[in-house]
Formats: C-alpha cells, structure tokens, sequence
C-alpha cells in the first residue's frame, strides 16, 4: 500500500488517455491529479484502504489503479470500451496493482455486485442530457458508499436522482475538469469545465 501523493500521482500520469475516444459515449480521461486528490479525500475519509471498490466506466483504469495502490482490495473496473479496458489492464500490470480486475461490460449489468466503495466518472451529459443517471443507479444498487463525477451545473438534479434511491449526500467538493480538443466540435485547445465530485451514502 502507498500513501504518499506524489508517489501516486507519478504512477498514475503513466496511465495512457483513452484509445480511439467517442464522442457519443464521451470519454475523457481522468487526469493524474484530479484523480489523486479525490482518492487521497476517499482514503481520509475511510473509503479505500482494505475496501472493495468498484471502478464504473473507468476507462483506462486510472481510479481503480489508484485505489489499488492505496490498499483497496479487491478493485474491479468496468467499461463497454473493450479497447479501453485492454489499454486499463496493461497500465495496472505496469503499475504492479495485481489486485485490479478489469472486464469490458455495461454498466446496467452491475446488479449482482456488492461493494463497500463505487468511484465513477461517467459521461457528464453534455451530448446526451442525463447521460451520468444509469451510472448513478448502478452506484446506488451496488455500493455502500459512492463518489461520483458530476457537471457542476447538474448538481441539483444529481442530489434529487440519488435521493430517489434513498442516498444522501454526504460532500460536495468542485473541481476543474480539462477537457482537450480532441473532437472536431472542440474549437480550443483545451477548456476547464466546472465539475462537482459528490460523495454519499446508500
């Protein structure tokens, strides 16, 4: 187990981007350090070390790596991109966390899991409104406690979907998101999107 945040992060920049990303399902890699800062807030707060956490839409892995390295066990990472997750497990092996299992599936097929800990950064909705909710209701079927990734300006909706479950918010914290070019609709070279990472209880 590591606990030291520049020790984590360093191993976590070494997780390659999404392959080949889509627009449609809108896959934007999770950035070392943003990724560091919201697993170093869930360790604190005693949702990693020993914990068995579930990755949903992890992309390349780099949350379900990350809490690997912090004493999660077991971790499991899930994602439709089959390319993706092949590109999640060579990044685990390199980072030595054994512990990651990583499969290419949908999120609704999440039911028969039962985790202490659910990390997602789903779709944010920005293509398709709402795009995060099967993610929020396969958190809540699954997981004792979640931390996801949400648009900042959807928060209120958020709180009410996770309440429909019987959740409850238990922090709020924002963030930025950097979000590159890489789509033709993109016309910077990068913008900082205004992100809420919410953590709540089931």
């Amino acid at each position: 187990m590591n606990t030291r945040r520049t020790a984590i992060e360093q191993a976590l920049s070494k997780v390659p981007s999404i392959p080949d990303p889509d627009p449609e399902l809108e896959q934007y890699s999770t950035p070392a350090g943003l990724a560091t800062d919201v697993l170093f807030e869930a360790f604190h707060l005693d949702d990693i070390g020993g914990r068995f956490v579930l990755d949903l839409g992890t992309g390349t892995g780099v949350l379900a790596i990350g809490a690997a390295l912090m004493g999660a066990m077991p971790v499991y990472g899930f994602d439709v991109d089959e390319q993706a997750i092949e590109a999640a497990r060579q990044a685990a092996r390199e980072a030595g966390a054994s512990q990651v299992t990583l499969e290419a599936m949908p999120v609704e097929e999440m039911a028969d899991f039962d985790a202490d800990t659910v990390i997602s950064n789903p779709p944010f909705g920005s293509q398709s409104p709402h795009a995060d909710r099967p993610f929020i209701d396969a958190a809540a079927e699954v997981g004792d406690v979640c931390w996801t990734f949400h648009l900042a300006e959807t928060t209120d909706w958020v709180h009410n979907r996770i309440e429909d479950h019987g959740g409850e918010v238990t922090h709020e914290l924002p963030f930025l998101f950097p979000i590159p070019a890489q789509f033709h609709f993109h016309d910077k070279p990068e913008s900082d999107v205004e992100i809420t990472v919410l953590r709540w209880e089931t």
